[in-house]
């Protein structure tokens, strides 16, 4: 009914996200990872933001950095991430609860990776937002209200499909309906 489009948003940058205020507690002192070092924080970020987002979470995961050379394992570094601060982070950054009328917030500058922009928005939220309001007419005529006089109110689909990726988390899938039923 309407194709909307490639949008570099979702897990990676919520795993960078995680990682950046992992980053904090592994360094201890304001320096930057090296490259090598941030890539397995990242991946930490991951693993510990797939658990933190599952079905009966604990309180709290902890990611490893380990150490370079000589100092492989004894140099390694933990970061400890609360549930609370992920989901809160999740949810808030990237899934708020916004207005259907809310417009994207356009940033200067974003990074393209493979010919494809990065989001500068991360709120799927409006992202959402805005391909529905962008494809109204097509709601209206999939949903059968061709001839409904009422144009100036959005009509939204009556069915979502939630296709793996971040929906595989219940927390995410519950703010989506919160964010439809307003």
């Amino acid at each position: 009914v309407a194709v909307g489009d490639h949008l570099m948003l979702g897990g990676d940058n919520v795993d960078l996200a995680i990682a950046h205020q992992a980053e904090k507690q592994v360094t201890g002192d304001g320096k930057k990872l090296s490259a090598s070092a941030l890539s397995q924080l990242i991946q930490q970020s991951r693993k510990a933001k797939e658990l933190l987002l599952s079905e009966n979470p604990p309180e709290e995961a902890t990611i490893t950095v380990l150490g370079s050379g000589s100092k492989l394992i004894g140099g390694a570094k933990k970061a400890r991430v609360q549930k609370a601060d992920v989901h809160s982070l999740i949810i808030d950054g990237f899934f708020p609860l916004t207005a259907f009328d809310e417009q994207l917030q356009q940033r200067r500058g974003g990074v393209v990776e493979f010919g494809l922009n990065y989001a500068s928005d991360p709120a799927v939220s409006r992202h959402i937002a805005s391909f529905l309001g962008r494809h109204q007419l097509a709601c209206r005529n999939a949903l059968g209200l061709q001839d409904n006089t009422d144009s100036n109110s959005p009509v939204f689909p009556d069915t979502i499909l939630f296709n793996g990726g971040v929906f595989n988390s219940p927390l995410i899938v519950e703010r989506v309906l919160e964010l439809f039923s307003q």
